[in-house]
This record gives structure tokens, C-alpha cells and sequence, in this order.
């Protein structure tokens, strides 16, 4: 863990900010009954060492069969919650992955950009005003109960009326030869589960979380 958290630190240094999208095994935020209580505590270890010299928000849990995905934003000072749904400039994405092992890894992810920035912002328009971090429940099913607005497909929000689409695609490679070893491949979600998540076209996308 140390060696990777240095790995996360030097990216830090390298970029006026950075968003880390952590990979984990679902049986490892699903064992009792609050998965996003769970997800803090397993990233509470790096954020402690992170926040010493920067600005840390966990914003989301995006939760899964298999796996589990939690985005935090270091030094992203251009946040502002009143305005987060329109928000769609890049930030450099990276990954830190959890293998079933327990061994972290971490790598840039830089296809993922902006397509990552459209899904949190939409995120943002979804949940309405309820504050961060987002539970997003892809196993019983999301449910947003007020948006912010109605969907806007001109700032690329992702609406697909007869199935929903997760965190993973938007990670996907173009390649399969780029898979990481142990990547997680998520089953698409059916029209039937996808509950008011289908309404409000919110949702982030099914991925493969590969080395690119």
C-alpha cells in the first residue's frame, strides 16, 4: 500500500488536479448494511496521507455485482456543488485498483477524461441537491427522487430509454489485448432493473478497468 500510495502522491505533484477512481471487490464494501460507510473506511487509509497537503472530495460510490467503484477528486478547487451538473472540463483520470489478493495497483486512464467529467456531472443533476458523496445501488437498483433539471443531451449526458449504462463502459478499452490481469467485466444491466435510473438517464458506465 505504501508503495502505491507514493505512486498516488507523485501523480498528485504532476497535475494542478487529479480524479482517482478506486476498483474494488463488492464483497469488500457489500458485508454490512452501509456500503458507502464501507467505501470511506477502506479509503480513509490514503485520504488521511493525501489531505496532509491536499484538498480531498469522495463524491461517489458506484456499487455493482462484482465491484464496487469510488471516485475522489484531489486539488479540484474549479468544484462547485450550486453548479456541479454543468461542470464538464477534464480532469486527468487514474485508477486504483483493489485485487480480490488485496493487492493495489495504479495506473493513468487517460481515454476516460472527459467522458468520466459528463458522468459526474450528470451524477450531480440526478441527485438533485442531496450532498456528496453519491450512493449509486446498480445491485437493487438507483433511485433519484428529485433532479436538479431534465436531462440535457447537448452537454452529453448519457440517455438510453431501453437500458441503463454503467460506470464500465466508459472505461472500456479499445483493445482486449489492453486488459489489466484480473480486470472486472460487469453483466449489462437489463431495461427491468434499471428503475428510476431508466427515468432520469443517471448513471455512470459499466467498464473494463484496463491499462491503456
Amino acid at each position: 500500500m505504501e508503495v502505491v500510495n507514493q505512486e498516488v502522491l507523485n501523480a498528485i505533484e504532476g497535475h494542478d488536479s487529479i480524479r482517482i477512481i478506486a476498483d474494488v471487490p463488492t464483497d469488500r464494501l457489500n458485508s454490512g448494511s452501509d456500503p458507502l460507510a464501507a467505501a470511506t473506511e477502506l479509503m480513509t487509509p490514503f485520504i488521511t496521507q493525501w489531505a496532509v497537503k491536499h484538498h480531498t472530495r469522495l463524491l461517489v460510490l458506484d456499487l455493482y455485482p462484482r465491484h464496487g467503484y469510488i471516485v475522489t477528486d484531489i486539488n479540484n478547487h474549479r468544484y462547485d456543488f450550486d453548479t456541479a451538473h454543468t461542470q464538464l472540463f477534464a480532469i486527468p483520470i487514474y485508477i486504483l485498483r483493489l485485487s480480490r489478493k488485496g493487492k493495489w495497483s495504479f495506473w493513468r486512464r487517460p481515454v476516460s477524461d472527459i467522458q468520466i467529467a459528463k458522468q459526474i456531472a450528470d451524477l450531480h443533476r440526478c441527485n438533485g441537491w442531496i450532498p456528496t458523496p453519491y450512493f449509486t445501488d446498480h445491485i437493487n437498483g438507483p433511485v433519484y427522487m428529485s433532479a436538479r433539471t431534465p436531462p440535457d443531451l447537448s452537454v452529453g449526458t448519457a440517455i438510453r430509454r431501453n437500458a441503463s449504462t454503467p460506470l464500465s463502459s466508459v472505461l472500456r478499452s479499445a483493445r482486449e489485448a489492453d486488459v489489466a490481469p484480473d480486470a472486472p467485466v460487469e453483466p449489462a444491466q437489463s431495461s427491468n432493473s434499471d428503475g428510476m435510473n431508466m427515468q432520469h438517464g443517471c448513471s455512470l458506465q459499466e467498464t473494463n478497468l484496463s491499462r491503456h
